[in-house]
């Protein structure tokens, strides 16, 4: 999970995954991105501060260089990197504007990012975050912040699963039915997993020092133990999820001239959703 690489999985736990929809957690993506940024952040001691941002922008693209530049990692830290210097230099963007601006460089370094998949559910799912999130999240005004996070945590689910369900279903065939339950299990797993590993990767260090050894030593040790067993935690949900009744429905084909309907579909509704917005804002009236 940490370096997206999923050679050491088996058969079954790759099906588990894929079956309740927990495989995009899988693949190195904005979330850890987001993660390795926040970290040196905090580091730095100085929110925001110039020093910190650049250390942070270091890191993560040391980061994606290492774990090969995978499409979607490369995206993120774009995208991240431009949102980085807009923070520096005082300046705001439209993150459709910066999304598109990443895409554009990417095939302008490398064209065949087109045809791999990661790179195009990549961008779709973002893309459709920036445009369905804001609509579906003001659909129910709460005030309980616990409801609030589980309702905007449906809403992002809801709002990428909105741009990448047709390009899945055409390539896989599948249609996972509780990936949105999934998600409440998933996502702050992950986010316990790879934050855990990356302490433990900085207090690996602190063994060497003699002096600090002792007390290192088991802090490590405890550290080892959480991640070990939020990961079986992890895996174990998945694959109880994975088992539940009606969990996916396969062998689901449609043709790429039905995939380009869908999308067609998709952006009608929300063009008719902005205008209806437009129509119901005091400027307009």
């Amino acid at each position: 999970m940490a370096l997206g690489d999923k050679s050491a999985l088996d058969s079954n736990t790759r099906n588990s995954y894929s079956i309740s929809g927990a495989s995009h957690i899988l693949a190195v993506s904005g979330l850890h991105i987001g993660i390795i940024f926040q970290l040196f952040i905090f580091l730095g001691g100085r929110k925001y501060s110039v020093y910190t941002i650049i250390l942070s922008l270091i890191s993560i693209w040391t980061y994606v260089f290492l774990i090969g530049l995978p499409a979607s990692a490369v995206r993120a830290a774009i995208m991240l990197s431009a949102y980085s210097l807009s923070l520096a230099f005082h300046r705001t963007g439209l993150p459709l504007n910066t999304l598109s601006s990443a895409y554009i460089f990417m095939l302008f370094i490398s064209p065949l990012y087109l045809f791999e998949l990661s790179f195009q559910l990549s961008f779709l799912a973002v893309a459709s975050i920036l445009l369905f999130f804001t609509p579906l999240y003001t659909l129910l005004p709460i005030r309980s912040r616990f409801i609030r996070w589980a309702w905007g945590l449906l809403c992002v689910s809801l709002a990428a699963q909105i741009g990448t369900l047709p390009v899945i279903v055409y390539t896989f065939g599948r249609i996972s039915c509780y990936s949105l339950l999934t998600n409440y299990i998933a996502i702050p797993a992950a986010t316990l997993i790879l934050y855990i590993g990356a302490a433990l990767i900085l207090f690996s260090p602190l063994t060497l020092w003699a002096p600090i050894a002792p007390v290192a030593a088991p802090l490590i040790s405890l550290t080892s133990g959480a991640l070990t067993s939020i990961t079986q935690f992890l895996n174990t949900a998945i694959k109880l999820i994975s088992m539940l009744p009606g969990a996916s429905i396969e062998n689901v084909r449609i043709s790429l001239p039905q995939v380009i309907g869908l999308y067609a579909i998709i952006l009608l509704i929300y063009a008719l959703w902005r205008r209806i917005d437009k129509q119901k804002s005091p400027e307009c009236k």
